[in-house]
């Protein structure tokens, strides 16, 4: 991991705060069950929800550890499964997806640049509204300096 963070890392968890919302539904993936060309079966929690579900995600590759932004919103299937678009489907059901290592390296170097003076207050209020989305997803505690920062839009 690297202590300045990773702007390519940033910018898609940019894309998948922007996914979050546009009205996808957030899922953590603890871990992988098991993987096949139809499927990736999932143990996961859904938002908030913090009973694990036995989740399949259809015609999607998905790593353990990670974050996912659903575009539909995952339905119990048969045998208690929870699925994640369907079998049949053309489109993928994901609008983004990322593991937890790379959102805290994309977090990290968001917190350089909102604390950076040469950016200006908007960039750095833009950056400061990202964290603050990612601390929420990820259940972190956010620094009172970004707060601060987030609070200058109107000023």
């Amino acid at each position: 991991m690297s202590f300045l963070g990773n702007p390519d890392h940033a910018h898609a968890l940019q894309d998948l705060i922007a996914a979050h919302h546009d009205g996808g539904y957030i899922i953590h993936v603890d871990y992988i069950q098991q993987r096949n060309e139809r499927y990736t079966r999932v143990v996961s929690h859904i938002g908030d929800d913090p009973a694990d579900h036995d989740m399949w995600f259809w015609k999607e590759d998905i790593p353990s550890d990670s974050i996912v932004v659903a575009t539909q919103l995952p339905h119990r299937g048969e045998n208690r499964i929870t699925d994640v678009g369907d079998p049949d489907q053309t489109e993928s059901a994901i609008a983004a997806c990322m593991s937890i290592k790379d959102i805290k390296e994309g977090r990290r170097w968001l917190i350089r640049q909102a604390t950076n003076t040469y950016n200006s207050p908007q960039q750095r209020t833009d950056y400061a509204h990202t964290i603050i989305s990612t601390d929420n997803i990820l259940k972190l505690r956010t620094p009172k300096k970004i707060t601060a920062l987030a609070q200058l839009v109107g000023q």
